[in-house]
């Protein structure tokens, strides 16, 4: 069983500042007309694309501490960025049961609640895979590979924009984004703290200083 990877949405992002006509001026007084756009987001954009992860347990008797621990991190997984419900295949033959009883008590255990295991049915072809497989859907931030660019942005006489500009750039960020939505909306914010509140307004009512302990404060009274 493969992950297919498809488009799924682009991720939205804030338009480009204004500048001012003494600084374009500047910046392209010596350059002839650019042509590709000078963001590398524009030229390398970040995609959400939906991804299967796919966990496959040994079909011979029950439940081995080797497939035990590879559940427990499959389900962390899926409790951080699953989208959906998570699913336990077995044969049809029903020559995976036991195993797949004891994987999705093990997830369970694992914190996932029962509601979201979808437990399933394959047809296993002659020869092929017969145990039981564990799977769930989630959302991946991807960019396509840098190009190669056939020419030395060094002597370019044009000064314009190579084609993996910035390439490099989209794909660290592609590879750091926890959730890739958080791209394209903020998450909501935390609750304040009550407690620190309250502290700060009874200080400033009683005439004392509100600054936390060890936080310097400046003196602008002199």
């Amino acid at each position: 069983m493969t992950a297919q990877n498809t488009p799924l949405f682009a991720l939205r992002r804030p338009s480009a500042p204004l500048l001012s006509a003494a600084v374009l001026a500047l910046g392209l007084s010596a350059c002839s007309s650019v042509t590709t756009p000078l963001r590398a987001d524009l030229q390398h954009p970040i995609t959400a694309e939906p991804a299967e992860a796919i966990l496959e347990i040994g079909p011979e008797g029950g439940l081995s501490s080797y497939d035990a621990r590879q559940l427990d991190a499959f389900a962390r997984g899926y409790l951080k960025a699953g989208e959906g419900d998570l699913t336990l295949a077995q044969p049809i033959d029903e020559s995976g049961a036991r195993v797949a009883a004891e994987a999705a008590l093990r997830l369970q255990k694992a914190g996932v609640p029962a509601d979201q295991i979808l437990r399933g049915r394959y047809e296993a072809g002659e020869g092929g895979y017969t145990g039981v497989v564990a799977s769930y859907f989630s959302t991946m931030a991807v960019t396509e590979p840098c190009p190669t660019d056939p020419s030395d942005p060094n002597i370019d006489p044009s000064n314009g924009v190579y084609l993996s500009f910035g390439c490099a750039h989209q794909q660290n960020l592609a590879a750091m984004l926890e959730d890739p939505r958080d791209a394209e909306r903020a998450r909501a914010a935390t609750p304040p703290s009550a407690d620190r509140r309250r502290a700060v307004l009874l200080q400033y009512a009683a005439g004392q200083d509100t600054a936390a302990e060890g936080q310097e404060t400046t003196d602008t009274t002199e």
